[in-house]
C-alpha cells in the first residue's frame, strides 16, 4: 500500500493486545488478555503478547524488510522480534468498546478458533488436576456472551461444525491426537471453576472456606477441582 501522497508506507506492525477465542466444536466465546491471564506463565507473557500471527497487520515494506522465516511453526514471534530488533514499530492494540450499549466489556474483532484440526496450538497451556493429578491441557481466557459483532455470522459457524467433512476431519484428527478430547474448553472451564473462571488466585483462606466437613484446616475441600499451571505452586482457580 501506498499514502496518499504516492509514498510507500514505513515498515510498522499493528498487533492486538487482546482478543476473542472460538471454541467451535460448541461455539464458545471467551476472551483472552494474555498480560493478565493468571494461567499464562510469566515467561511467556513476550511470545503471547507479540505472537499469534492472525492478530497482526502490517505494511507491504515491514515484510519486504524482514521475511516472514521459513519454518513450520512460532514463525510469527520470530518475525515480530526481528522487526523489534531493526528499530521497528510495532504498535499493541485494545479493542474498542462493544457496538452495543445492553454488552459491557471489548467489543468483537477478531476471534481466534480452535477445534481438533487447528494447525495452531491453540491459547492452552499445560495444567494438573490439584497441582499432582496428570497434565492436561486447559483454555486460558474466560467465557463471555457472544459479542454482538460476531452474531450475523454465527449462521455460517453452524453450517461449519453440522456438515460432514468438519465432523470427519474431527474424527480423523482425535484419531491421530486422541488428547484433543480431554481438553478442557471454555464452556467445561466455566462450568468447573465459576467466578474463579476469570483468573483469580485461590487464597488459602479460600481452601479454608471450602474444605468439606470433617477435613482439617488448611487440606484441599472434597468434591474440589483446582487447576495449578506447572509454573506456579499454588491452586489457580477451584470449585466445590
Amino acid at each position: 500500500r501506498k499514502s496518499s501522497g504516492g509514498e510507500s508506507l514505513q515498515p510498522m506492525l499493528v498487533k492486538l493486545a487482546e482478543w476473542h477465542v472460538l471454541d467451535l466444536q460448541d461455539l464458545s466465546f471467551g476472551f483472552l488478555d494474555p498480560r493478565n491471564d493468571k494461567l499464562v506463565p510469566k515467561k511467556e507473557h513476550h511470545r503471547w503478547t507479540y505472537g499469534w500471527g492472525f492478530s497482526y497487520m502490517f505494511t507491504k515494506s515491514a515484510w519486504e524488510l524482514k521475511p516472514f522465516p521459513p519454518v513450520g511453526w512460532s514463525e510469527d514471534i520470530d518475525w515480530a522480534d526481528g522487526l523489534m530488533a531493526l528499530g521497528v514499530s510495532v504498535s499493541l492494540l485494545r479493542l474498542p468498546p462493544s457496538s452495543s450499549k445492553f454488552q459491557s466489556g471489548p467489543g468483537g474483532l477478531c476471534a481466534h478458533s480452535s477445534h481438533p484440526t487447528s494447525l495452531t496450538g491453540g491459547e492452552y497451556v499445560e495444567c494438573a488436576v490439584l497441582g499432582e493429578g496428570p497434565i492436561g491441557a486447559v483454555r486460558t481466557g474466560y467465557r463471555v456472551t457472544i459479542p454482538v459483532e460476531f452474531q450475523s455470522l454465527l449462521p455460517i459457524l453452524r453450517a461449519i461444525i453440522s456438515s460432514p467433512k468438519f465432523k470427519a476431519l474431527s474424527r480423523a484428527a482425535i484419531k491421530v491426537a486422541p488428547e484433543e478430547q480431554f481438553k478442557i474448553g471454555l464452556s467445561m472451564k466455566h462450568r468447573l471453576l465459576g467466578r474463579w473462571d476469570r483468573g483469580k488466585d485461590a487464597s488459602p483462606e479460600e481452601w479454608d472456606r471450602r474444605r468439606g466437613k470433617g477435613q482439617e484446616k488448611g487440606q484441599r475441600p472434597r468434591n474440589t477441582i483446582a487447576f495449578a499451571p506447572r509454573h506456579r505452586t499454588m491452586p489457580l482457580a477451584l470449585t466445590s
